[in-house]
């Protein structure tokens, strides 16, 4: 079974897979390095992050989300997001460079990897977001 971390990003391809390609994924490492933490919005004119999120977050390898009771799959994740979040969700839109680029971004990592844009001490995969469609280069809020 894959780690939480890895079962969210997935989830949020499997959202664009659904229709809703303007769901983004931000996300990284707290400065301990022990919590992935991730923020999920929608991209407001084509540019992200944007505020609200959808959801922000901060998991270890296992955990709860607030969407879905059963987190054991992709696809429950992603059937208790899209009816946890119906009415926050923009759905069917045609697919967006950011949906395209995502999904160039997932098939390139390890099967157990986890997006890390940002940390205290580096970020694994930040030189991404020079050709991330719409970035903006701001951070998450804190918790």
């Amino acid at each position: 079974m894959s780690d939480l971390p890895i079962r969210i990003m997935q989830m949020v391809q499997q959202l664009h897979n659904r229709g809703y390609t303007s769901i983004y994924l931000h996300s990284g490492l707290s400065p301990s390095g022990m919590y992935w933490r991730y923020s999920i919005g929608q991209l407001m004119t084509g540019y992200w992050p944007a505020y609200p999120t959808i959801i922000s977050g901060s998991v270890s390898k296992e955990g709860e989300t607030i969407w879905a009771l059963d987190n054991s799959t992709v696809r429950l994740l992603t059937d208790g997001f899209e009816s946890h979040f119906k009415d926050l969700l923009i759905s069917k839109d045609p697919h967006t460079d950011y949906s395209k680029w995502y999904a160039k971004l997932l098939s390139g990592l390890e099967a157990d990897e986890m997006l890390v844009f940002f940390a205290d001490y580096g970020a694994k995969h930040q030189h991404h977001l020079a050709s991330a469609p719409g970035y903006r280069g701001i951070k998450p809020h804190k918790k």
